[in-house]
């Protein structure tokens, strides 16, 4: 089973969910910027949440499906469309061999991931199949897609991806799409104007007037922003005294303020170290809300305890575990 690329987009890249355990030697964890997505496009199709997907960045993307597919889209910024039919994003369905399908940009959101069932055939890196472009590493030679380009797919698939497949084919259509959804309860909340943050270990290096204004002003990604971190503008934050920071772990999430009072936000491919203060951490149930801002959005930023925080990571892995099992249950 294989996918031919007529179309690539701005920076369509294969992701799985990081090569983690490799921060010790520098190399970034990278994977998919919204993780419950690509997570959850996996489970619909019958996969491990953690298999080689697709991440489509808010662009005009195409391929072609070669064999019968059993396929989800999950994310926000696209539509997507096989032929002239709409296929709903969050939804399993099965396509037929020579469909078309189209991905094109809508007004809200950035990332989509497609999962495919038994996942993409790549070779891991260092136990991951994620790209990681500056060092190319990972996925389909290191590298975004390029027209032309032929995935293949796991040649075997789960025993829930073959009765998936079962009950869609019964409806005899070149689309099919399912009938069930998955019932979160607490799913990321796209359309939500602030992300919630931890005070960072260096959060008393600045002013009092700079931590209010950080909790009290809204910042805007700047078009100056990629994988590797989103630099955020807004009022600048003024340090008490100008100390120099020895180089220290940061991760996905991380909040540091440069020399000149820029906000940078990292994300998935973001270096293992750093030098800059880390004002806040942001809670890693939003991380997802941050990889579908767009350039020129704007977010507000609200206080949480690393408690609530942890609490808040915990529930959400608790209800996606939950969906994993109720899918196994109808499908097996």
């Amino acid at each position: 089973m294989s996918l031919r690329i007529l179309q690539p987009g701005i920076q369509t890249t294969l992701q799985d969910l990081g090569r983690w355990g490799n921060q010790h030697l520098g190399v970034p964890v990278s994977g998919a910027m919204d993780d419950f997505a690509a997570a959850m496009a996996n489970l619909l199709v019958g996969n491990d949440e953690n298999a080689a997907c697709l991440e489509f960045v808010m662009s005009n993307a195409g391929f072609t499906v070669e064999e019968d597919c059993l396929l989800a889209f999950c994310g926000r910024g696209t539509e997507v469309w096989a032929d002239a039919e709409n296929i709903p994003l969050w939804r399993s369905c099965l396509v037929k061999a020579g469909t078309e399908i189209k991905i094109r940009p809508v007004s809200r959101g950035y990332r989509t991931y497609l999962a495919v069932a038994g996942g993409f055939h790549v070779l891991p890196v260092m136990n991951s199949r994620s790209t990681y472009e500056p060092a190319q590493l990972g996925g389909l030679a290191g590298r975004a897609l390029q027209p032309n380009d032929k995935l293949l797919v796991e040649p075997t698939a789960s025993a829930i991806s073959f009765h998936m497949m079962d009950a869609l084919a019964r409806e005899n259509r070149n689309l099919a799409v399912s009938h069930w959804s998955v019932d979160f309860k607490t799913p990321p909340d796209y359309t939500r104007d602030f992300i919630r943050m931890v005070k960072g270990p260096e959060w008393d290096w600045f002013t009092e007037e700079a931590q209010d204004r950080f909790f009290a002003c809204g910042f805007t990604l700047s078009v100056q922003s990629n994988r590797m971190g989103f630099r955020m503008l807004g009022k600048p934050l003024s340090f008490k005294n100008q100390s120099e920071l020895i180089s220290t772990a940061v991760c996905k999430g991380s909040l540091q303020v440069t020399n000149d009072s820029s906000l940078i936000l990292l994300m998935s491919d973001c270096q293992t170290t750093g030098g800059y203060p880390r004002i806040a951490q942001t809670a890693a149930v939003d991380l997802p809300v941050c990889a579908q801002l767009r350039p020129n959005d704007t977010i507000a930023f609200t206080e949480i305890s690393s408690v609530e925080a942890e609490n808040l990571y915990l529930e959400r892995e608790l209800e996606l575990r939950q969906v994993k099992q109720n899918i196994e249950l109808i499908f097996s």
